[in-house]
């Protein structure tokens, strides 16, 4: 095998990143340098370097910054950087050496290939006919699972924990503040009030982690609620399914629409793209009435799914 670096087209940084390579000759432009030494250093040699305190473990993620933002513009290597998570990975384990802590491979710098999952990390998947059929599955589940249930809160936690999207698969709603959509007319007849009947909005996005899954903008009449689920509303970033749960509602949708596919026509007949496949900001968007059990209506919910509902990695 030519004794070169290699391309890597599948590869994105975790704790640290480098383009580390088997032994090559040193060209002209690597000629000087204090870290030269450190070019092309397997991992066991970094470990010693690094417990005989020749080098930081942040001067190895300088390093191979620097390598990958000279050599990577002409290698095309790295999807994904994450230099900043990298250089306070690095601080961490500089702190974990100096207290004695030899743990496999700590402080030494490293890749992962893209279709690993890593928390608060995009996950790419490779622009193929059949990555392209999978994600449109996915989204085909996703429409399903919330077309046949009543809480989306619900909806989403589990995509989140079944999917391994957060370590803690919890959904958080963080409230929009000072947002404001006044109720149309149409909107009104929804959820059968007359024009005067007092309305509050609230708009909400959802994350699971660091993804924000959704944005929701719910109108909701607070005399059709009890105070404490109006007080809770108003004061905290609680969802508003789970806020509402005690009453038992009953979900209507007036309208899903599939804002993305990946299965445009004609893309069975193109040969695979040289990027990776990236679901826009917005995938999918609901409307529904939310009604207590008594079959009133409190509440209209516009929800907009992102692309982060299939920042999934590939199978």
């Amino acid at each position: 095998m030519a004794n070169k670096p290699i391309r890597r087209d599948s590869v994105l940084p975790i704790a640290a990143a480098s383009l580390l390579a088997p032994q090559a000759q040193t060209s002209p432009h690597e000629a000087s340098g204090p870290s030269n030494e450190f070019h092309y250093c397997g991992a066991k040699e970094l470990a010693a370097a690094l417990e005989q305190k020749g080098v930081s473990a942040l001067e190895l993620v300088e390093h191979a910054i620097k390598r990958i933002e000279s050599l990577d513009p002409q290698i095309n290597a790295l999807i994904v950087r994450d230099f900043e998570r990298a250089r306070a990975a690095a601080i961490a384990a500089d702190k974990a050496l100096a207290r004695s802590d030899r743990k496999p491979l700590l402080g030494i710098p490293m890749t992962v290939k893209q279709q690993y999952h890593v928390a608060g990390l995009p996950t790419t998947w490779p622009d193929t006919p059949l990555s392209r059929v999978e994600i449109m599955a996915l989204l085909e589940t996703l429409n399903a699972m919330l077309l046949s249930r009543p809480s989306a809160t619900v909806t989403l936690e589990d995509w989140c924990r079944d999917r391994r999207l957060a370590v803690e698969p919890r959904i958080i709603a963080h409230r929009v503040p000072d947002a404001d959509k006044p109720l149309t007319a149409e909107q009104r007849e929804e959820l059968a009030i007359g024009p005067d009947e007092p309305v509050r909005y609230r708009r909400v996005e959802l994350a699971c982690g660091a993804r924000v899954l959704s944005v929701a903008d719910n109108w909701y009449v607070p005399a059709r609620l009890t105070p404490e689920m109006n007080h809770v509303l108003e004061t905290t970033d609680t969802p508003f399914g789970r806020a509402v749960a005690a009453l038992h509602f009953a979900r209507r949708t007036l309208q899903a629409r599939v804002l993305w596919s990946p299965l445009r026509p004609g893309r069975e007949m193109s040969p695979p793209g040289g990027t990776p496949l990236k679901p826009p900001a917005e995938v999918l968007r609901h409307r529904a009435i939310l009604s207590r059990a008594d079959g009133v209506p409190f509440c209209e919910v516009v929800e907009t799914y992102t692309g982060a509902m299939l920042d999934l990695a590939p199978p």
